[in-house]
């Protein structure tokens, strides 16, 4: 486990050192699809994130987002975001989630308020 997080924490440092500028598409188009990658948190957990479904934009114009990650206090969930100013957002009295487009990386941020804790999440689009 020392190894595994020696390395999420190297691919960390390089993953903020090399992010492209922020993206803001006009519409969700750019963000939706499929997404895997890795996770870190201010507490030291660190994980593997499987699967990331974004999508599709519901009549609500809410989109879902269904996630599967290692290492997590809720190993799998689905949140409704909301698209606003070229980012997904979500809001609720447990969690905060900001998702961001940075060239063709998808960067989250979020804070687990029941912990108090934050963290990111580093993704790709799944091939």
């Amino acid at each position: 486990m020392k190894a595994f997080l020696s390395i999420v924490m190297v691919a960390f440092a390089t993953a903020c050192a090399s992010l492209p500028p922020q993206l803001r598409p006009s519409d969700p188009a750019p963000i939706l699809g499929e997404w895997d990658g890795w996770w870190i948190s201010t507490k030291g957990g660190s994980g593997i994130i499987t699967k990331v479904q974004i999508g599709p934009v519901d009549s609500d114009s809410r989109i879902s987002v269904r996630t599967t990650l290692s290492n997590a206090v809720v190993p799998a969930f689905s949140i409704r975001t909301r698209f606003v100013n070229g980012e997904l957002i979500y809001e609720s009295s447990t969690l905060d989630m900001n998702f961001r487009l940075h060239g063709t990386q998808l960067v989250a941020e979020y804070h687990n308020k029941r912990i108090n804790d934050r963290g990111t999440w580093h993704l790709k689009r799944k091939e």
